[in-house]
């Protein structure tokens, strides 16, 4: 009673607060990135972001939510922090709000670092609340053409990304891939030494906390210069505008869009590109997510994983059936868009409507017995109320005889009792069931 009373109260406030105009991040990093933007960025337009097919994000399905508790990465346990960022960001849609909440967005940069317990998931999250173990080095680098190392498989991806672009006759140099953390060192350090603080944060990611030292990124030129990576204006290219366009298709992401850097702490970078995978890379892609922050906010972050772990449970579905005039209640469970009942449940309804026939069970080969004829021997449990939530399960044969006569049909074993598809008793039996779609129920046919 306290815990719904709670969430219903946590429902309310979320309401109260939910209600205010657009959101959008340039405000808080437009002015920031202004002393770094090419100066020709106001008179020439850069490659327009392409526009993938309608999204299918859950966030849609969740539309009317304005708590964000329909959301399936919702989590309780992070409802006063969704409060709380949702005040100091009035306006931004919700379903972004949980998302990034659960990637521990909302606790600034560099506070309450976390060390990553998995350096070599492909889809690891590192920026500037997650870090990589000071003795991390990744373990199946590779060297590219240009001399340049990436992980085997991003550099596989890679190179299949290069000769796709090159039968375009688009070029893609890589300037930076692969630092290990004593490079990232120097590099930040150079940064610090020409910029102030704030600036150099901006720009260049602590040791531990740079993509390049994952093996897993890439600063991509469509020529080579020597000097700041900006100078070659490389979002005004044929080749960015392919890459945002297919880039997903090799498993690589823009990893710091325009107007996000009040979300990972970076300057827009057109040049920075990370391997994530073509999964993941095409969920980003047509749910029009654009950090990386905000996918692992929704798919990725443990508590999310761990909740998607516990909906996994199989759910009982009451069924209506109607056999001899009578009403039942039975408990289902779907495999494959069909009902499967416990076969005694199914044994009780049919000798209720004159249809007997007895279970047994034959140790030989851990076959089902169903005598015809024979009235059925209740246990008293039949149509005894709500089912357990149950782990997935495999199917698995049964072998019933039928007055002596085998067949064998699917069966799910669940809380020691064999669920069958109604669909094979009625043709091992002889009975018919029909769907009434107007009444909402099942109707057996003896």
């Amino acid at each position: 009673m306290y815990k719904k009373a709670v969430t219903a109260a946590a429902a309310v406030l979320l309401l109260l607060i939910f209600a205010a105009p657009p959101y959008s991040a340039a405000a808080g990093s437009a002015a920031a990135e202004a002393a770094v933007t090419p100066a020709a960025e106001a008179a020439v337009t850069p490659a327009a972001v392409p526009s993938p097919p309608a999204a299918s994000s859950p966030a849609i399905a969740a539309a009317s939510d304005t708590t964000g508790s329909q959301l399936p990465y919702y989590l309780e346990e992070n409802i006063t922090r969704y409060v709380a960022y949702r005040r100091s960001n009035p306006g931004m849609p919700i379903d972004r709000v949980v998302a990034l909440v659960n990637a521990n967005v909302d606790r600034g940069f560099y506070n309450d670092i976390e060390i990553v317990a998995n350096p070599t998931d492909i889809c690891l999250l590192l920026n500037k609340n997650f870090a990589l173990p000071m003795d991390y080095a990744p373990p199946d680098l590779v060297t590219m053409g240009d001399g340049k190392q990436l992980r085997a498989e991003a550099a596989a991806a890679f190179t299949r990304m290069r000769i796709a672009a090159g039968n375009e006759r688009l070029t893609l140099v890589v300037r930076s891939a692969y630092r290990d953390y004593w490079s990232q060192r120097v590099t930040h350090a150079d940064f610090l030494s020409r910029f102030s603080r704030e600036s150099a944060e901006r720009q260049s990611a602590r040791p531990r906390h740079s993509e390049h030292e994952l093996g897993l990124a890439v600063d991509v030129l469509q020529r080579y210069v020597s000097g700041a990576l900006g100078t070659a204006s490389f979002e005004y290219s044929r080749e960015y505008a392919w890459l945002l366009e297919h880039g997903h298709e090799y498993g690589f992401i823009l990893r710091y869009p325009r107007d996000t850097r009040d979300i990972h702490g970076y300057i827009y970078e057109p040049w920075h590109w990370r391997y994530i995978g073509v999964e993941a890379a095409t969920v980003m892609y047509y749910e029009r997510i654009s950090t990386f922050e905000e996918y692992y906010g929704r798919y990725l972050a443990p508590g999310v994983i761990a909740k998607r772990e516990r909906d996994r449970l199989l759910q009982p579905t009451p069924v209506e059936i109607e056999a001899g005039g009578g009403s039942f209640t039975a408990q289902a469970y779907v495999f494959d868009g069909n009902n499967y009942f416990r076969i005694r449940d199914l044994a009780f309804i049919l000798n209720c409507a004159g249809m007997q026939f007895d279970l047994g069970f034959r140790d030989e080969g851990n076959a089902l017995t169903i005598t015809c004829g024979r009235p059925y021997s209740t246990t008293g449990d039949e149509l005894s109320g709500d089912a357990d939530l149950v782990e997935p399960v495999e199917p698995r044969e049964l072998t019933i005889y039928v007055d002596g006569a085998r067949l064998v049909i699917t069966t799910y074993q669940l809380n020691g009792f064999n669920y069958v598809k109604l669909r094979d008793m009625a043709a091992a039996l002889g009975f018919t069931a029909i769907w009434d779609h107007i009444r909402q129920v099942i109707v057996i046919g003896t």
